[in-house]
């Protein structure tokens, strides 16, 4: 437990905003922690029988993860679980349920993100299709559920639609997919999907937006290809983070608003010990999920199995500190002096740049914050002595720094 707590934690967080350097692409990895949900979970949460695509929030005080799953039937459904602590977890109920009709539209459904609206209640998203076999593209397009409280759901209808159902729509077929609100109040989508004009192949992500909390969506455009399965969150500083799949990699990218996203992505490693996780070798990981606990951790979800069939798990990760620099000062920041006695500056190059700046201490304890500011001095003379780690990020690049204070 001290391991994944020091591997969590984030003591400073720089916020920049305004960048107009082309950046190089970083490496972050994440370490496999444990199951979630499934199988090989906790003896609560053991009795699924299949578990994949989560989805995980917040919401009246305990954290709620949406799956996709079948019922004790086979019927294809989307499920819930319940968590105090997004470390155990208690598998619930089926809240929305699929057909068992295999010409239905909704026979499989699945792949469940969740947006609170404007007014309190809960738009939960969905892919799917009606039975398709291996040889066939499936029909995925998207719907939407509606809730007052996040768990119980009344269907609403097609939010994106196909061309074979819609003659003048954009796409062939959308699937799993991220929708979140961005900095401006609108729903924002990124979407996995084939446009009418993409030969057979890997899926490219489409941004998309809508003006009427998700019911209706429009300017679809292209934002990176052979990439599927988006998650998108938004950290303690307001933050986006996309996580997402590169044919059998993964790759993420921030942004300050949730609108503009880098052509430059940086590639994610998950390692169960000395293995590398990927989605085409056996163990095999899929399909993002993504969170931030109340002391602002990030924690990222992932289907998980060990042999060919059905998802059986969902397995739970946390960012491993790979580089610490003793002493972080380019042309954009200067952090100085360090080793400290207590006091030190955190310094913008750009007189014209502004940046939001958080510190925790070792426990994850936040300490300090600031935001829209240029340069501040820091003192922490009256604060434990000991080692503080600092992650800096400038809108594209992430770094971590380590600070002693003497």
């Amino acid at each position: 437990m001290k391991n994944f707590l020091l591997q969590s934690i984030l003591i400073v967080t720089l916020a920049m905003f305004g960048l107009s350097n082309v950046a190089t692409a970083q490496t972050q990895t994440w370490n496999k922690q444990g199951f979630s949900i499934g199988q090989n979970a906790t003896p609560s949460s053991a009795n699924c029988n299949e578990a994949f695509m989560a989805d995980v929030h917040r919401i009246g005080g305990q954290y709620i993860m949406y799956y996709s799953s079948k019922t004790s039937g086979g019927v294809s459904a989307i499920s819930y679980a319940t968590s105090p602590d997004l470390l155990t977890w208690t598998v619930q109920d089926t809240i929305l349920s699929g057909s068992a009709d295999t010409n239905n539209r909704e026979y499989v459904v699945g792949g469940p993100r969740l947006v609170k609206t404007n007014t309190g209640q809960y738009r939960l998203f969905y892919r799917c299709t009606q039975k398709h076999s291996g040889t066939q593209e499936p029909q995925y397009h998207i719907r939407s559920a509606i809730s007052s409280n996040g768990i119980s759901f009344v269907k609403e209808g097609v939010r994106i639609e196909i061309k074979a159902y819609q003659a003048n729509s954009y796409f062939s077929h959308v699937g799993h997919s991220a929708f979140y609100v961005d900095q401006s109040g609108n729903f924002s989508a990124l979407l996995t999907a084939r446009d009418t004009t993409m030969a057979p192949g890997p899926d490219k992500i489409f941004q998309s937006v809508s003006f009427d909390q998700g019911l209706s969506w429009s300017n679809f455009t292209p934002l990176y290809a052979d990439c599927h399965d988006p998650v998108v969150i938004t950290d303690s500083l307001g933050l986006y983070h996309v996580y997402f799949t590169h044919l059998d990699e993964f790759e993420t990218a921030s942004s300050t608003n949730g609108v503009v996203w880098p052509a430059t992505t940086d590639s994610l490693i998950f390692m169960e010990s000395t293995t590398q996780l990927t989605e085409g070798t056996l163990p095999q990981i899929a399909d993002l999920g993504a969170t931030v606990d109340t002391n602002g951790l990030i924690y990222l979800f992932s289907n998980y199995h060990t042999v060919t069939g059905l998802w059986t798990d969902i397995a739970y990760y946390t960012p491993l500190i790979t580089s610490v620099s003793e002493n972080y000062n380019n042309e954009h920041i200067a952090i100085y002096p360090n080793p400290t006695t207590g006091k030190f500056t955190v310094e913008l190059q750009n007189p014209y740049q502004t940046m939001s700046l958080q510190i925790y201490n070792v426990l994850g304890e936040k300490v300090i914050q600031h935001k829209n500011i240029n340069e501040i001095d820091i003192d922490l003379s009256n604060s434990p002595k000991g080692i503080y780690f600092v992650k800096v990020y400038d809108g594209t690049k992430i770094y971590t720094q380590k600070i002693v204070v003497q």
